[in-house]
């Protein structure tokens, strides 16, 4: 027998087929027991034994939306059924195999169970009268709308671990079906136990799990039910935050476009997005936002080019409202990802987005630059720092080769100037050297595209950096480049930078624009000169 997942409010329990088994004895027994009581107990002594097998109700629902062993979904059958619960006969249809073909499931009576769930949900009846007689057995006991919600839950969570787990498409359709019509149920009933009985405490623990599936048939069945969710309750926090994002047309629709499987449309759903994420709750972007543009950096070619720049965007912008927990843990996730394969591109622009959304402040001895500096920028430089083993190749491939690697680390290399520019200022006087240095010492390369992307970076780390420190940065190039060959690129890249960088004659330090002069003059008429015109 397989293990069982018994989900809680607190931490999974696990626990065996036959452990569940013999919860179910013993649940019989008691209901035997509090069936067959006499009018003379206690009406505490009634309650207790109602509250309690309630309690076991309510973990065998959630067993019927989580377990995926066969025999433990029997055996919360079976407690149904000797229970006498309401809807011991739907959930069991709902559980029907085939009895002549091995492991296939009776389409015929699962698809009527689910007919039968939906007839169940009539208008809501008038509840308002008392029970006839209090002291009634506790079936009867029960008010109308506590009975459909004894026969709600169970077909609800059966139905979401239908459609978060069956490879068969009339049955995913069947209870996709039903749950909207118990959405819609629930809306007109206007209770709020029932909605928080339903949809916080059932169907939206299913579709944040499905919206981070990998298999992209349930993250849309996730997205087609967090809109119908949306469009039921658009008053209701936090959905009324998420219905800007809705539209009659489809066209314009957020949920319509992002699950569509044309390349463009996704891209207008991010760019719908980006427009309505400030003031979005953080937990909203956390739950459901960020799980939706995450499948995107996993698309590769040129056509979804357009679709991920703007994923990438978004996921900048997102990243800015972050609370430092959350920011951390999504940070960290990445990271682990980008240490595990370092030549994916996508994650290194992915890496980098997060940096870019870095927004707190960072104050001396505070624990987030003890993170920064201990974990996060050591972690970044071993991946700038990192050179992958390379097969057997010629001397032409392997140009190409170190060009594609400095290709990856550039924006890796951007991404730590960018996070250090945000450290106290002891901190980044002892952070940047090593960054620099290693920009600077791949100019050496006599790959002209891999000057060109290093020379490029470099640019744009002065531009980060400011005026302040492009008297050191001339000082680094200059300790790196120093002789051949080296001195010219050493001058080109000075006038790169200076074009680039748009200065002002106040801005340059007199010691800072003595060693530009001197650059400068030996490219004109010094030995550097000289060795050019030697066509050295």
């Amino acid at each position: 027998n397989g293990p069982v997942a018994m989900e809680t409010n607190g931490p999974v329990a696990v626990k065996t087929s036959s452990a569940v088994a013999v919860e179910t004895e013993c649940v019989v027994a008691m209901e035997t027991e509090c069936v067959v009581a006499t009018e003379t107990e206690s009406a505490v002594a009634m309650a207790t034994d109602k509250s309690l097998l309630q309690e076991c109700y309510d973990v065998s629902y959630q067993l019927l939306g989580s377990n995926t062993d066969r025999n433990a979904r029997h055996a919360v059958c079976r407690l149904l059924e000797q229970t006498d619960h309401p809807a011991w006969e739907i959930v069991a249809r709902l559980h029907a195999w085939n009895t002549k073909v091995l492991d296939e499931p009776d389409f015929d009576a699962r698809l009527q169970g689910y007919r039968e769930a939906v007839s169940v949900l009539s208008p809501p009846e008038d509840t308002s009268s008392p029970p006839k007689d209090a002291s009634s057995p506790l079936k009867d006991v029960s008010s109308p709308l506590k009975d459909k919600r004894s026969t709600i839950l169970p077909c609800l969570h059966t139905a979401c671990y239908t459609v978060f787990s069956s490879d068969e498409m009339a049955l995913r359709d069947s209870a996709s079906f039903a749950i909207i019509q118990i959405l819609e149920h629930v809306c007109s009933t206007g209770s709020a136990e029932l909605y928080t009985a339903t949809i916080p405490s059932c169907l939206l623990q299913h579709v944040q799990t499905g919206l981070r599936d990998k298999n992209e048939v349930f993250r849309n069945e996730a997205i087609l039910l967090l809109h119908k969710v949306i469009l039921t309750f658009p008053e209701r926090e936090p959905w009324s935050a998420l219905a800007a994002l809705t539209d009659t047309d489809a066209e314009t629709d957020f949920f319509e476009n992002i699950r569509h499987i044309q390349s463009h449309r996704r891209t207008r759903a991010v760019v719908r997005l980006r427009a309505c994420l400030e003031g979005l709750p953080t937990a909203v972007m956390w739950d459901y936002l960020l799980p939706l543009i995450q499948p995107i950096f996993a698309l590769y070619g040129n056509k979804h080019h357009n679709t991920v720049s703007e994923a990438l965007a978004a996921l900048t912008e997102m990243c800015t409202q972050l609370p430092w927990i959350k920011y951390h843990r999504l940070l960290q996730r990445y990271l682990k990802q980008l240490t595990e394969n370092v030549e994916d591109k996508t994650l290194v622009k992915v890496v980098g987005a997060v940096l870019g959304g870095f927004h707190e402040s960072v104050d001396p001895g505070s624990r987030i630059l003890r993170v920064l500096s201990s974990q996060i920028i050591p972690r970044l430089m071993g991946m700038l720092t990192k050179k992958t083993s390379a097969p057997e190749r010629s001397k032409k491939k392997s140009i190409a080769y170190e060009g594609d690697q400095v290709a990856i680390q550039a924006p890796i290399a951007i991404s730590i100037v960018k996070l250090i520019t945000q450290l106290p200022e002891e901190e980044k006087q002892s952070q940047l050297p090593p960054v620099l240095l290693r920009i600077c010492n791949t100019l050496r390369n006599r790959a002209m595209d891999v000057r060109n992307v290093s020379r490029q970076t470099l640019s744009v780390i002065a531009k980060d950096l400011g005026p302040l420190f492009f008297g050191y940065i001339v000082s680094e190039l200059r300790g790196a480049l120093g002789k051949g060959y080296q001195l010219h690129v050493l001058s080109y890249t000075v006038h790169h930078l200076l074009i680039n960088q748009e200065l002002q004659p106040a801005q340059i330090d007199n010691h800072t624009l003595a060693a530009i002069m001197e650059i400068c003059v030996d490219g004109l008429v010094g030995r550097t000169a000289a060795d050019r015109d030697r066509g050295h």
